[in-house]
């Protein structure tokens, strides 16, 4: 995943540019990710960085599924009543 799309995710998530570049150093660090040179068909051969887990990061996720949410939330559709409507 590249560090944009992590920043990204992060900031959609509530949380700042800042704390993405935290996360990212504080999982390096503990050397559960590491940067890698990617390129795909959508960026016509440039190269980017992203990041992937380590085997020690892998490991850590497999054994803390149970505190990961693995799905999203669906959002609850609340009918409008016109008793809502101002007008």
């Amino acid at each position: 995943m590249s560090g944009f799309r992590i920043a990204e995710a992060m900031q959609e998530s509530g949380f700042t540019k800042l704390a993405a570049t935290l996360a990212v150093q504080a999982l390096q660090a503990e050397k559960l990710i590491v940067a890698v040179r990617e390129s795909s068909q959508y960026s016509q051969g440039e190269e980017w960085i992203g990041f992937k887990p380590t085997p020690k990061g892998a490991e850590w996720l497999l054994s803390n599924q149970s505190g990961l949410q693995l799905r999203t939330t669906q959002r609850q559709f609340t009918p409008i009543d016109e008793k809502d409507i101002p007008f």
